[in-house]
């Protein structure tokens, strides 16, 4: 948010409130009071605009939040800039497995048989994000792990994991 003062604002004892993150303005017209108010209206605002940020920031990840069941699914989710939650065993080896076989397929589908290049900050392979407490708002509702089978390799599922990518 940033506040202008300008000659107008001071003859009325006012000032002008621009937000930044979607472009309004707002003036603040203090009156007889003159800017004694003003702390107050912004702290009121700012509360206003992290909670319309946080609105959007849970928007825009709940639209790319994917429950995946099976391994066919994920690195097309993946590709399309998804996170995945999916039930997983939880074994140190398979994770890595699911990053080179993330990370090949997604090389595959580019049409690029050879290696990343070493130079590359980020890779195309899958990685861990967390371990998500479930249920949990926000979250897809999920049925509980106990029965259903590791996305991957087909042993008893032990978690729910969120997988993504780094961009």
């Amino acid at each position: 948010m940033a506040t202008q003062v300008g000659r107008t604002e001071v003859k009325e004892k006012g000032a002008r409130l621009v937000i930044r993150y979607n472009g309004s303005k707002e003036n603040y017209e203090g009156g007889g009071d003159g800017v004694s108010g003003l702390g107050l209206f912004v702290k009121q605002r700012l509360v206003e605009i992290q909670d319309a940020m946080l609105a959007k920031a849970t928007r825009d990840r709940n639209s790319k939040l994917k429950v995946v069941m099976e391994w066919k699914d994920f690195v097309p989710a993946l590709n399309d800039k998804c996170l995945c939650l999916t039930p997983f065993c939880d074994e140190e080896a398979e994770e890595e497995k699911v990053k080179e076989a993330s990370r090949n397929e997604a090389l595959q589908a580019q049409g690029d048989e050879e290696d990343e290049d070493e130079r590359t900050a980020t890779s195309i392979a899958a990685k861990t994000l967390c371990k998500p407490s479930l249920p949990q708002a926000g979250l897809p509702d999920v049925a509980p792990i106990e029965g259903l089978k590791c996305f991957f390799s087909g042993k008893p599922a032990t978690a729910w994991v969120l997988w993504g990518r780094s961009y």
